[in-house]
């Protein structure tokens, strides 16, 4: 637990709860500007969907790659996917980062 909190303890600590309903993958934490997508279960597919078409992703990245290289991300009218690795950084729960200039989380 220590190791995982070195790496994903922006998502936690002065974090507020979700916005959103809880989905099947995980669970969400917010801060103002940043969205946290808490990975459960990976997806297969390796997409991330997040259907809010109000949310205004400006990037997004693994907490655990220490260069925060960006994940892709792809916009559409029911809301945006960002595409993930292959395989899960952390076997329990990975966190993405996701920096957004949305006013309001959840519209």
């Amino acid at each position: 637990m220590g190791d995982w909190m070195e790496v994903n303890s922006e998502a936690i600590y002065a974090s507020s709860p979700s916005p959103y309903d809880l989905p099947e993958w995980g669970r969400f934490t917010t801060k103002p500007g940043k969205l946290y997508a808490h990975i459960y279960v990976w997806p297969a597919d390796g997409k991330l969907v997040i259907a809010d078409p109000q949310l205004k992703v400006t990037k997004a990245y693994l907490l655990a790659d220490p260069q925060k290289t960006p994940l892709t991300i792809m916009t559409s009218e029911s809301g945006i996917t960002i595409q993930l690795p292959a395989n899960a950084p952390d076997v329990v729960a990975s966190v993405v980062a996701i920096e957004h200039s949305t006013l309001t989380l959840g519209g």
